[in-house]
């Protein structure tokens, strides 16, 4: 029996922003797929009648949110140095899906999805055209996430199921400016909050609000990593999550 081919992992960081916001999450897939192709890039291939390249994203985005702290891991055929993975992959990138970063990781490192702990969003509130004032102003919209937090229970069905968000949301705040929200959910497998379900729990409309994806929590086996807006280095930050 043959050796199974050599494999080489890496992390990618990407930002969906402008017009990528409004692809959805099999058609991103698609698209990096052939930017991959475009930068020919050696992706290893499953092993079949159908062979894919192996392509793990952390957590979807909701249609319609932008993020810059996306991340996804990818397997090559051929060892290649991060930089020059990176500048390949910016050369044939779409302007509205950004490429900042490319690391190697270790081969037998758990997947991308088993290490997300928890994920944090902006949501700006967007003002009426006509009045320019938000649909709801800063004290009501503070006695809502006051009353949220004070719950134990806040029902919500999903495909048909019936699941308790509050648990879910580990932070929620009001920015000091009272149009904007923010938020640290949990995002484990079977346990995902969505910031549109927190939004609708406020009562709030989510196509009013501009959600941005700002951090992802993963649980290294030393450390738990943040990646914030600004790129910068990971910051220490507590892995504890509330549980279901």
């Amino acid at each position: 029996m043959s050796a199974a081919p050599e494999r080489y992992r890496y992390r990618l960081r990407f930002a969906k922003t402008g017009a990528m916001r409004w692809i959805g999450h099999l058609d991103l897939q698609k698209n990096i797929e052939r930017m991959l192709r475009r930068a020919r890039v050696p992706l290893w291939h499953s092993q079949g009648y159908h062979p894919r390249p192996r392509l793990i994203f952390a957590s979807a985005l909701p249609l319609g949110q932008t993020s810059k702290v996306e991340l996804l891991d990818l397997w090559l055929s051929e060892e290649l140095e991060a930089g020059e993975l990176l500048s390949r992959l910016q050369r044939v990138a779409h302007p509205d899906l950004s490429l900042f970063d490319a690391s190697p990781r270790p081969a037998r490192e758990p997947t991308i999805t088993m290490l997300l702990s928890s994920a944090c969003y902006r949501a700006q509130l967007l003002k009426d055209e006509d009045s320019d004032q938000c649909a709801v102003d800063a004290n009501t919209l503070q006695a809502r996430v006051e009353a949220l937090l004070a719950t134990e229970e806040l029902l919500r069905e999903r495909r048909r199921k019936t699941y308790n968000l509050r648990p879910l949301i580990e932070a929620l705040e009001v920015e000091a400016s009272g149009d904007a929200l923010t938020m640290q959910l949990a995002t484990r497998e079977g346990q995902h909050g969505r910031a549109e379900e927190v939004l609708l729990a406020l009562e709030l409309d989510p196509a009013e609000c501009r959600v941005e994806r700002t951090a992802l929590l993963l649980d290294e086996p030393t450390n738990v990593e943040r990646l914030n807006v600004d790129g910068g280095a990971p910051s220490p930050a507590s892995g504890d999550t509330l549980e279901e």
